[in-house]
């Protein structure tokens, strides 16, 4: 076949459900000059049979040897193959505007990274939103993180780094990798790319749920431009209510997305009495506001700004056991609770002290929903200098068995 423009890279790993939305964003491009490699992490699922389902002799299926557990490994493996003049890659589950490629083309003319302007949609029901690629005085800044589902590039960027290699999230180690070697970037300051960021949504690789992404994916091949409109006032709206932020450049440290997202457990210890946490300070997702220290109650712990937050408990209760938790703000007629995705009753004293019963289960997931979270900086008509959505704070919890 002749040497593409674009080669475009799809690394995925046994969501196929995903590939049913992104794929077709490609198939819509109104630059049609692209090979598009779809690589696996070792995929085990249907994600052949589904990308073969498109029969698009432009359109290949590729799986690595080896489990990678990141998007590094495909998208190496992507730039091997790789025959186009240029790299552009698209999340899995991230959706692409018909003219992403477009413009980027005509941003590429005079650099080496072309970057369109993402919104990253927070959690079902937080109404928040992340802008990446909208940069100060139309220049990029260090502190700009870029999605690389936005990003078309020159070859000879690569390789990307493995996450043993770098204390950055692996994209942010790309980026970095080619800020270091003098990589110049532009912006077609356009909006073109919608990402849904599995890591803001709890057990996202155990639920493979699509729904956003289908809702949106119709919305785009019935009216590209409205759908554009629309997105730009829910921004707008979003910069209203204080649910609007800016993508920075990730800090250096460790990080393990994969028990968030569903695909791995933390390991159980047996749960022989009673046993108390604290609200600790693990990776939430946008579920719980960092921990805080209260110089008379300890630490203690606000929700939000998703609805709902989750706490996963490294314990077994071979048994029924009872679930206690000490609330300090009263959502009583605001709040409900699943345990391990079970609906489950319970009561709530006048102090704050919520109690429940839970079956037999390893680990305890501990959901906690608020119908209406709060804002104390619009309540107060800017007299509260805190503009975080909160909804129930927490002091500690505790497990034990249960007794007749």
């Amino acid at each position: 076949m002749p040497t593409p423009t674009v080669t475009i890279i799809i690394a995925t790993y046994n969501w196929s459900a995903a590939l049913r939305c992104s794929i077709p964003t490609v198939l819509a491009q109104t630059f049609p000059d692209w090979e598009l490699l779809v690589i696996g992490d070792a995929c085990t699922d249907d994600s052949p049979a589904v990308v073969a389902s498109f029969a698009d002799p432009r359109i290949s299926w590729h799986n690595t040897s080896t489990r990678f557990a990141s998007q590094s490994g495909p998208n190496n493996l992507g730039l091997q193959l790789a025959r186009g003049q240029f790299i552009a890659y698209l999340g899995h589950d991230d959706l692409w505007h018909p003219d992403h490629l477009t413009h980027l083309l005509k941003a590429i003319e005079h650099a080496d990274i072309a970057a369109g302007i993402t919104v990253m949609y927070g959690p079902p029901g937080s109404g928040i939103r992340v802008l990446s690629g909208v940069f100060l005085e139309a220049t990029w800044q260090p502190t700009d993180f870029l999605v690389p589902s936005s990003i078309l590039h020159r070859p000879g960027l690569g390789p990307w780094p493995l996450p043993a290699e770098t204390d950055l999230p692996v994209d942010a180690g790309f980026l970095q990798r080619a800020i270091q070697a003098g990589a110049r970037i532009a912006s077609p300051h356009r909006l073109t790319v919608f990402k849904f960021n599995s890591a803001w949504r709890r057990d996202s690789y155990r639920h493979r749920d699509t729904s956003e992404q289908q809702a949106l994916l119709a919305r785009l091949q019935a009216d590209p431009a409205t759908t554009t409109e629309i997105e730009l006032t829910a921004l707008l709206r979003a910069q209203r209510e204080l649910r609007l932020h800016h993508a920075p450049m990730p800090a250096p440290g460790p990080r393990n997305f994969q028990p968030f997202r569903g695909l791995a457990q933390p390991p159980t210890e047996p749960l022989t009495g009673p046993r108390r946490f604290l609200p600790n300070n693990d990776f939430a997702g946008l579920e719980w506001h960092p921990l805080e220290h209260h110089p008379e109650l300890g630490p203690l712990r606000w929700s939000g700004p998703s609805p709902t937050a989750s706490l996963v408990l490294p314990v077994s209760a071979p048994a029924p056991y009872v679930l206690r938790l000490q609330l300090l703000n009263d959502h009583t007629s605001n709040l409900s609770l699943r345990l391990n995705d079970v609906p489950t009753p319970f009561t709530v004293t006048p102090n704050g002290l919520l109690t429940a019963h839970g079956p037999a289960a390893s680990p305890i997931q501990i959901e906690l929903h608020c119908t209406r979270l709060h804002n104390p900086h619009l309540a107060s008509f800017g007299q509260n200098p805190d503009q975080r959505w909160l909804g129930v704070c927490l002091r500690w919890l505790e497990l034990d068995l249960f007794t007749e």
